[in-house]
């Protein structure tokens, strides 16, 4: 048989291109295999789909894979190919046009792309919250709410009101104030670790001096005035030595670097007058090589410390 196969592709905007291709031959196969005579590059066409054979003076199509073909949304093995006919295959449809120099002609056009029927079915899919009753600003809210009540208005409350915080100590889910901890506090305060008000007079404040003298009324000043050159090294206040929440086993001394570094990088300039102590930056990689200090008591005995 002689056969006129035009495959016809739609452009953007609205043009049509055909492309003619002549095949004579006694049968023609369709399929996605690259041997066929009708090759349809669609992955819902198996290798080797249909073939167009002439039976009793007429053409028919006729289908190998199980999936069938399609003529008038009805799926079938076989089909009388007339003027007008439109057999689907797969996502192409072929159409049997008259043209009086071939035996048989067909337009064969692909009507449904795999991009078309991804987005297709991506608006038909509820894939997102824009599809639910919900949305992100929603979540969002709900989320800082919960967040807000366990973790704020609970602690607060728990701190402000007795009752609140024995609530909060009786049901494990709900926070109370201890919740705010930033760590376990030095084994010596162990005796008090549960009232966090021993220290935190005032919420959301500075631990005051106060509140460490009201248990450490003998503690007199560490230096003595008259011996300092600097006079506000005892208006310092106790945390700026003294660090808590830094463990069970942690130091309440500050051992940092900038704790010794405030004062020993520069004395000189903080001190105001000339001293024989070598200036400090970094304990680690900038400290003088250790001297002996020689002292001479009033009997005029050297001693060395």
């Amino acid at each position: 048989m002689k056969c006129l196969v035009n495959f016809i592709t739609r452009r953007n905007n609205g043009n049509i291109s055909r492309k003619p291709k002549e095949i004579d031959a006694d049968s023609i196969r369709i399929g996605r295999a690259t041997d066929q005579e009708i090759f349809l590059n669609d992955l819902r066409i198996a290798y080797q789909h249909a073939e167009i054979i002439l039976l009793d003076d007429a053409y028919f199509i006729k289908s190998h894979a199980v999936s069938g073909i399609k003529v008038a949304n009805a799926i079938t093995s076989s089909v009388l190919l007339l003027p007008g006919v439109v057999v689907q295959i797969g996502n192409h449809e072929l159409k049997v046009i008259e043209h009086p120099d071939y035996d048989l002609a067909v337009d064969i056009e692909q009507v449904s792309t795999s991009d078309t029927q991804n987005e297709t079915l991506k608006l038909e899919s509820k894939l997102d919250l824009n599809h639910t009753k919900l949305n992100k600003r929603q979540l969002s809210w709900i989320g800082f709410a919960i967040i807000f009540i366990l973790f704020f208005v609970f602690p607060l409350a728990s701190s402000l009101f007795q009752p609140v915080k024995d609530i909060a100590k009786a049901v494990a889910i709900i926070p109370s104030d201890a919740a705010w901890k930033s760590g376990s506090i030095a084994s010596v305060h162990h005796f008090f670790k549960n009232d966090c008000r021993t220290c935190h007079t005032d919420a959301f404040r500075q631990v005051k001096d106060s509140a460490c003298s009201s248990c450490h009324k003998d503690t007199q000043q560490h230096a003595a005035d008259e011996l300092m050159v600097d006079k506000n090294v005892n208006n310092i206040a106790c945390q700026g030595c003294h660090k808590e929440h830094n463990g069970a086993d942690g130091m309440l001394m500050d051992s940092s670097n900038h704790f010794c570094r405030d004062c020993h990088s520069h004395l000189q300039a903080s001190l105001g007058t000339k001293t024989d102590l070598l200036d400090v930056s970094d304990f680690g990689s900038d400290h003088p090589e250790f001297r002996p200090s020689i002292l001479s008591s009033k009997s005029g005995k050297e001693i060395i410390s």
